[in-house]
């Protein structure tokens, strides 16, 4: 029991394997060029969403509020756009609203699409 309060504690979820690059499927992940069947990322829990949005305004607060620049911002979302996890404007794996975590230089994509 006490992993499971871990595990929702910190987000329940995991990163995922995958290229940066959403157009480039060539070389595909180490999972599927091994010929291991690759898992799917596991959606955060509601209270592992809660949990990490206070985490993440707890550092944007302690930031002194500094947001990332307007190109890198596009950047972000031109990744998010095509994503098979995004549902109108937020991610199905971390429960964000994409275009406002988008923002903060702290945060990153939960399988790993964001340039760092």
């Amino acid at each position: 029991m006490n992993s499971d309060l871990e595990n929702s504690a910190n987000g329940g979820g995991s990163r995922a394997d995958v290229a940066c690059d959403p157009n480039d499927d060539s070389a595909g992940s180490p999972a599927s060029r091994s010929g291991i069947a690759e898992q799917s990322p596991t959606p955060r829990s509601l209270v592992g969403a809660a949990a990490a949005f206070a985490g993440s305004m707890a550092r944007f607060v302690a930031s002194g509020f500094k947001t990332v620049e307007t190109p890198l911002h596009d950047l972000r979302m031109s990744h998010c756009q095509p994503c098979q996890y995004r549902v109108d404007s937020q991610c199905s794996l971390c429960r964000c609203f994409i275009d406002k975590k988008a923002w903060l230089p702290h945060e990153d994509c939960p399988i790993g699409r964001w340039p760092t």
